[in-house]
């Protein structure tokens, strides 16, 4: 068998495999993969797809990883992984996909948006009107009444958007 080659992507981080025949030595950057992630909880994450199709000491795989933070590395290499076991035989996908680790995870960080403001840092309602431009952090210190504390006041826009129960 040549070498299969497949990508698994989580949150920034992406992942490439390489999967061919051998003894069940798992390289990731050069590195054991027990070495790269010494955390038992996200070495599970990597032993899981070859553990459910019974082939952990069947294949020498090799994979590079880029981006993102050791738990989107894991999981990234887990899909990876997956995708390639089922290239080498459709038998896999069954209990692959049963656990769900043929699914992409495709919860990314909400981008930062400038010009809103998120309801647990709203301003009181009682500090008076919101500027339509940009705030500045004098204007934003000004926002805040001396009585009320972020999110706690009665006139907040959090209190206003929910409705009052009886």
């Amino acid at each position: 068998m040549e070498s299969i080659n497949k990508i698994g992507r989580r949150k920034a981080a992406v992942a490439r495999i390489y999967l061919k025949n051998g003894k069940g030595n798992i390289s990731i950057n050069g590195r054991d993969y027990k070495e790269y992630f010494p955390w038992p909880h996200m070495q599970y994450h990597i032993e899981n797809p070859l553990d459910l199709t019974n082939s952990r000491k069947s294949f020498d795989i090799k994979i590079n990883v880029k981006g993102g933070g050791f738990k989107g590395q894991a999981e990234a290499i887990k899909l990876g992984i997956s995708r390639a076991l089922v290239e080498v035989s459709e038998d896999n996908k069954g209990a692959l996909k049963e656990n769900k680790l043929l699914t992409r995870d495709a919860r990314v960080v909400e981008r930062k948006s400038s010009s809103r403001v998120t309801l647990s840092t709203s301003p009181c309602m009682c500090a008076g009107p919101r500027s339509t431009t940009t705030p500045t952090s004098a204007t934003r210190a000004r926002r805040w009444s001396s009585t009320c504390s972020p999110g706690s006041c009665a006139t907040s826009i959090r209190s206003l958007s929910t409705p009052a129960t009886s």
